[in-house]
């Protein structure tokens, strides 16, 4: 069996060249901005160097580990989101434009992919999602166009097309039985509301402040937990919430000493994603943000520190508390609770070596230790089940 290469992808859209010439396709829409008051009542503080780091095997606990299953159809480069259902999970590994599906187990279920140029097919995988309203998983091609999958009978269908109104999106979140919204960074605005039945966009929302300088956002801007959806601007480090009433600023965060304005550099200046690490380096910045998950108790925000470091900042609300952890090594944390786990959270850790590396000193018990020598370096991604310390 062959295992695909590994690429270690930075929250930056593997297909942005192919769209950057489509930054220029503005849309004719209503149009809402969120007032400033918001940010300001929303704004939050976060001084690095005065935070504790501490090592992953410090920050969690009730560890467990479950390899997932490599099978000559099962081998995956990365996972970039998880969804859990029906006691499974869908892991997205974008670089193969694939949804793969495990047990709890680890072992392999099925992968779901339709690319090509029919009806039913996709270009490119960027983003999935469950429908409630029709038990499908619905797949986000960046051309804006949404394929769904039935799993009763492995079955696809093309569901929307509208490649002239939102070209490119990278992005979405299902707010309703009718009402979708997309994430551009490539437009005037960065949230667009559109409606299946009108087929059309009904409304668009938050300015994109940063349209000019580069075409670099975080790799699933959308999150949602029970009835609440977040979008993260990794531009401006801010945090929205959207429901029906439209698009609402959630946090707006600055890192102090740390942080960095984008908006202070030109199109000159900054033309790539790559000309933005040597600034980043030189003023030792915590930007930009590429992940964003909150639940009741905690916040993780992902970002980059000094142009090369990636660290997860975990904020505890009980106790308003802010812990970072250096995640280089390819561990992202996912703030969605494994039911079928014991209530734990849930991570990937995409290179397995380097789990084995960090734990290989911590405190684990004999079932922990067996499960972690049982990891093989050449294998899948491990899922990793935690609870914070």
């Amino acid at each position: 069996m062959t295992k695909p290469k590994k690429f270690n992808h930075l929250a930056m859209n593997p297909h942005r060249i192919a769209f950057y010439i489509l930054a220029l396709l503005y849309l004719n829409s209503c149009s809402e901005d969120v007032s400033p008051s918001e940010d300001m009542k929303n704004f939050t503080q976060i001084n690095i160097n005065e935070i504790e780091e501490v090592t992953l095997p410090n920050l969690i606990k009730d560890v467990t580990f479950t390899q997932l299953e490599l099978t000559n159809a099962s081998g995956m480069t990365s996972g970039s989101k998880i969804l859990i259902r029906n006691n499974k999970f869908y892991i997205l590994d974008p670089a193969q434009n694939e949804v793969f599906i495990f047990n709890i187990d680890g072992s392999f279920v099925d992968k779901i992919s339709s690319l090509g140029d029919a009806p039913n097919q996709i270009s490119f995988l960027v983003d999935f999602a469950f429908n409630d309203y029709t038990n499908e998983i619905e797949l986000l091609d960046p051309r804006g166009k949404i394929i769904s999958y039935r799993e009763s009978d492995r079955s696809y269908r093309n569901v929307l097309n509208a490649q002239d109104q939102l070209t490119p999106v990278y992005g979405f979140a299902l707010m309703s039985e009718d009402n979708i919204a997309f994430y551009s960074n490539l437009k005037e605005y960065l949230v667009y509301f559109y409606s299946r039945s009108r087929k059309e966009i009904t409304s668009s929302n938050v300015l994109n402040e940063a349209i000019e300088p580069i075409d670099w956002h975080s790799i699933h801007p959308f999150s949602q937990r029970d009835n609440e959806t977040f979008l993260l601007d990794m531009y401006l480090s801010k945090v929205y919430t959207i429901d029906s009433n439209g698009v609402h600023t959630k946090h707006t965060y600055n890192f102090g000493d740390n942080d960095f304005n984008i908006s202070s550099k030109t199109h000159s200046e900054i033309s790539a994603a790559g000309d933005l690490f040597g600034l980043l380096a030189e003023k030792k910045a915590f930007y930009p943000l590429s992940f964003h998950f909150e639940d009741d108790d905690f916040i993780v925000l992902r970002g980059l520190h000094e142009g090369t470091k990636r660290k997860e900042l975990v904020f505890r609300k009980k106790s308003n508390l802010w812990t970072i952890t250096d995640v280089t090594n390819d561990f992202n944390f996912y703030l969605c609770k494994a039911s079928l786990r014991d209530g734990r959270y849930v991570g990937i850790q995409n290179v397995p070596g380097n789990i084995i590396k960090q734990f290989s000193d911590a405190d684990l018990n004999a079932n922990q230790k067996e499960a972690l020598n049982g990891i093989k370096e050449d294998g899948n991604p491990v899922l990793v089940f935690y609870n914070f310390n």
